[in-house]
């Protein structure tokens, strides 16, 4: 199957190996929790609030599918610990 332009990967979700992912919207999993950790801190959301801390990061970063932004936010979790 051929290349798929972003738009479609919005609409349907980005089937693509979210560290790959991750590598290329931030430059690696530490990074991508660093930045969504402190984005979540500055704005008082819980990481354990999955609907409020999602709502943040695709608002900050609108470019990110839902599937990629769970993913982040899943690195935020178990980077503090908090695995649920």
């Amino acid at each position: 199957m051929g290349h798929r332009p972003e738009s479609w990967r919005k609409l349907t979700g980005d089937e693509r190996d979210q560290r790959v992912v991750v590598r290329e919207q931030f430059g690696g999993e530490e990074q991508a929790a660093h930045w969504a950790g402190a984005l979540l801190d500055r704005e008082g959301v819980d990481p354990g609030d999955e609907l409020r801390a999602l709502r943040s990061i695709r608002t900050a970063r609108p470019g990110l599918t839902l599937r990629t932004a769970t993913y982040v936010l899943r690195q935020v979790r178990t980077r503090r610990g908090d695995i649920g």
